[in-house]
């Protein structure tokens, strides 16, 4: 009985200790700003590989926080965390951008 309720405690902790609302879907630099949409990298780590790059859309709902307040603001080599609205299939839609300083 001591075990399974210690079980039950550890899965517990585990399950409000993995928030993943905090988690973003993408980290990043801005490499580029286009007309709706920016274009990511993850941070380079190794000058001789080749990373992926996102272009992540922008609209009406997206909200943009930190450092930056709108989309008018973003700049090349902004470090950013992007969370993606999963309601779209075609093209990724930013639900939320966070401007690092």
């Amino acid at each position: 009985m001591l075990m399974k309720s210690f079980a039950m405690l550890l899965f517990t902790v585990f399950l409000f200790g993995c928030n993943t609302q905090n988690s973003s879907d993408y980290q990043g630099y801005i490499e580029e700003v286009k007309e709706t949409s920016i274009v990511i990298s993850p941070p380079a780590t190794d000058p001789e590989a080749d990373y992926p790059v996102y272009e992540i859309f922008v609209g009406e709902d997206t909200l943009i926080e930190g450092s930056r307040n709108s989309f008018d603001e973003l700049k090349r080599l902004d470090g950013v965390k992007v969370w993606i609205d999963n309601e779209s299939e075609e093209k990724e839609f930013a639900e939320r951008i966070v401007v690092e300083d």
